[in-house]
């Protein structure tokens, strides 16, 4: 009977997945940035920073060195804590997300997508609840990690994804929600930043502070729990007073 079913499963996913799947590439990827308009200060000869314009989507890109590791481990403690060790699928979380809706065994399992699964989403678009469509995810983020390294995959995650009041990527997050550079983040305001990815509306810290700040000791207690960091740096992080860029309010 198994057999029967995974020879089934092959032949759907040949006649009607494998046709559907075209190759990502990076390159590809077009993305809106803001751009910046710069002048020469007549007194000091230097070049400062006049204004920003930007259409519809607030981008300012920064490059893998330049955000924080205690960022990066938020995000992977929260999203995805195999990230470093599986190739592009979690396979545990997956089975378990799949056997969880058809037999629920618990309300908020949460869905089985790993932080490629997700980049792979924002770059296609594609968001329809379908098998079809979830198992062309599965093959294009295998076969994305064969292509891509762990480190470009945060790189594109961290600038592709939306952080509410108009922030695209976490370079416009940092410096809307913080008034600094995402360089510049302490790891209680990463874990603010990081938690705020869930639900945009619902976890942004200029509205809804309480909601944020909950998301964020959560992030932290993971952070904590995967040894990401020691107690020392959690206790401090989660004692630490968050001060909100008060220009962006």
């Amino acid at each position: 009977t198994s057999a029967i079913c995974a020879t089934v499963f092959a032949l759907y996913i040949d006649r009607n997945v494998k046709p559907y799947i075209d190759n990502i590439n990076i390159d590809d990827l077009k993305l809106n940035l803001t751009s910046f308009v710069y002048a020469t200060d007549p007194k000091t000869g230097k070049e400062i920073e006049l204004e920003q314009l930007h259409d519809e989507e607030n981008r300012i890109w920064v490059n893998y060195e330049q955000i924080p590791e205690h960022l990066i481990n938020a995000l992977i403690a929260v999203e995805d804590s195999r990230f470093r060790t599986h190739k592009g699928v979690d396979w545990i979380r997956t089975i378990g997300a799949t056997i969880n809706m058809i037999v629920p065994i618990r309300e908020n399992f949460g869905g089985g997508s790993t932080i490629t699964q997700q980049v792979i989403k924002n770059i296609t678009g594609e968001d329809d609840v379908t098998a079809r469509r979830k198992i062309q995810e599965v093959l294009r983020a295998l076969e994305f990690e064969r292509n891509t390294t762990k480190n470009d995959i945060l790189e594109l995650y961290l600038n592709i994804v939306y952080f509410g009041h108009g922030c695209n990527g976490v370079e416009t997050a940092a410096q809307t929600y913080f008034g600094k550079t995402v360089s510049q983040l302490t790891l209680a305001e990463s874990a603010s930043i990081v938690g705020i990815t869930k639900s945009p509306t619902y976890y942004n810290p200029l509205r809804h502070p309480d909601n944020n700040k909950e998301r964020q000791e959560l992030i932290l207690r993971l952070m904590y729990e995967q040894e990401l960091i020691d107690e020392a740096s959690y206790n401090k992080a989660k004692a630490e007073k968050l001060k909100f860029n008060e220009a962006s309010s």
